[in-house]
């Protein structure tokens, strides 16, 4: 079996070759080819033309900025579409509706490159860094990237008929679904603090899933900073100023980051 599987995976990557380099593309399609990929540059290169450094910027680059938490919606929702579309389409025999994915898609991937573009403007220019910045920042990067592969891919199918062109299609639309699911859900650990979602459990659920240890009563032996301060400085401040997200380069979650002071080098 082993003979006849590499001659074949062979076979198809000429094929492949061949649809691409020979003039079996219609030109508007090889287009569309370049323009994505300049788009997939230019995505590359943002992160390495700003800098996250926590310090705040211009005031109009935070305005404009701000509405990230607007445009961000648009590719998600697109996104999420797409495949419930899909599946009505094979199942009912629908083939019209492929034209309304192909519509879709390129809204979702314009939207995404704009989404990731405000939110990089925002995170530059607003005081942001730290990993949970900087992970939400790839999956932006890679949510906008894979859709816009999904839909050339897509294109390329429709122009095409090759089935790698659809495998290639199927593959970069399922990635870019992850990514924007696993930064959507960042994005909101950096909106509304880490563990958002089980805020509101029952603390002995908590304590049984590990989401949080069992509180220790207070006592004259306790330490003032872990009795009293801590708690207050967790439930108050510490969403914007963690590890994972280190706003004005000031950090509440240990003691020395408290000291040292932020973008002000004053100790708090």
């Amino acid at each position: 079996m082993q003979t006849t599987a590499k001659p074949q995976k062979e076979y198809r990557f000429r094929e492949l070759y061949a649809v691409i380099v020979t003039k079996k593309i219609p030109q508007p399609l090889k287009y569309a080819w370049v323009i994505g990929l300049g788009f997939i540059t230019f995505l590359l290169l943002l992160p390495f033309l700003i800098n996250l450094d926590g310090e705040t910027g211009n005031d109009w680059a935070i305005f404009f900025g701000r509405f990230h938490i607007v445009v961000l919606h648009l590719p998600i929702g697109w996104l999420m579409i797409i495949p419930f579309i899909e599946l009505i389409a094979r199942k009912c025999a629908l083939p019209e509706l492929k034209k309304a994915i192909r519509f879709i898609l390129a809204l979702a991937a314009f939207s995404a490159i704009l989404a990731v573009s405000i939110g990089l403007t925002l995170a530059s220019s607003d005081g942001y860094s730290g990993d949970i910045v900087t992970t939400h920042m790839w999956l932006g990067i890679s949510t906008a990237i894979f859709t816009i592969l999904a839909c050339l891919f897509n294109e390329s199918f429709q122009a095409s008929a090759k089935n790698l062109f659809q495998q290639a299609y199927y593959f970069s639309l399922a990635t870019a679904l992850v990514a924007v699911t696993w930064g959507g859900h960042l994005g909101g650990a950096l909106v509304q603090g880490e563990g958002y979602l089980t805020e509101k459990l029952p603390t002995e659920l908590k304590v049984t899933l590990g989401f949080e240890e069992q509180e220790q009563l207070l006592s004259y032996d306790t330490p003032i900073y872990q009795g009293f301060i801590e708690p207050m400085l967790a439930a108050q401040c510490m969403s914007c100023h963690n590890a994972g997200k280190v706003k004005g380069q000031f950090t509440l979650d240990t003691l020395e980051g408290l000291f040292k002071g932020g973008k002000a080098k004053k100790q708090a």
